[in-house]
């Protein structure tokens, strides 16, 4: 296997954008996975049987919104009239932007619950653009240690996601009100949109340059060279010892 370059990807900023994407991302997820149930039974105060279905929607649109996506993504790169950079972009842009302003909207939506359901439905649905954006621009700025730099940045972010339900537990204790639970959204809306945007800044879908198979031989021939004067010095010491 080839050798990884970490100093190499440690100093990439394509590979800190997909970081910041995907930290970014499990933050808003945690937080709407882990309190979304509880806000509705809270706020917008649910019956247990309903609570079950109202928190599972917003999920379901997002498995179909992801797969209508995919297909979006694919026509976009077949087309010829993108490349791969625009495409991630733009699709993550639909993923975390997405989700954002949907939990900004509906922090102010009152005690609607039909509203309140509808938005986070559409909002949380079109968080399956995260799939066909950074998620995958992994392979895309680097096919060989892909899924090395997928294990690692999901490692962080899951670290991240630790802390969503930390901090939502920390507002709302004490005081579940709405205008806590306004601040439990505010807070996940800004981290995605913080970190959609510092992809779309830094992100690339160029293969990068550390990760590149020329450099493999050279290393190959070297390390194989450097193999081959050791053995030659090794065969020389023992035909001079024969010697004697």
């Amino acid at each position: 296997s080839p050798p990884i370059p970490w100093s190499k990807i440690l100093l990439s900023t394509p590979f800190w954008a997909i970081m910041l994407a995907h930290m970014g991302q499990n933050y808003g997820y945690e937080t709407l996975m882990t309190e979304l149930p509880t806000f509705m039974r809270q706020v917008l105060h649910f019956s247990i049987k309903d609570n079950g279905f109202v928190s599972a929607l917003p999920y379901l649109c997002m498995w179909l919104f992801s797969m209508f996506i995919s297909v979006v993504a694919d026509w976009m790169l077949s087309s010829g009239r993108f490349n791969h950079t625009q495409v991630r972009k733009i699709i993550n842009s639909i993923g975390e932007y997405g989700p954002a302003i949907g939990l900004f909207v509906a922090a102010n939506t009152g005690c609607d619950p039909a509203a309140t359901v509808a938005i986070l439905a559409v909002g949380v649905g079109l968080n399956g653009g995260i799939y066909s954006g950074f998620k995958v621009n992994h392979l895309d700025v680097s096919p060989r240690f892909a899924g090395i730099l997928m294990a690692f940045t999901n490692c962080l972010a899951n670290l991240t996601g630790l802390l969503a339900p930390i901090i939502a537990g920390y507002i709302i204790e004490g005081n579940p009100s709405q205008a806590q639970w306004k601040k439990v959204f505010y807070i996940a809306g800004g981290v995605y949109i913080f970190c959609a945007t510092f992809y779309n800044i830094f992100g690339s879908g160029r293969r990068q340059d550390w990760d590149n198979p020329a450099e493999d031989e050279a290393i190959a021939k070297k390390a194989a060279a450097k193999k081959n004067n050791k053995l030659e010095r090794q065969v020389n010491q023992n035909t001079a010892e024969t010697a004697q």
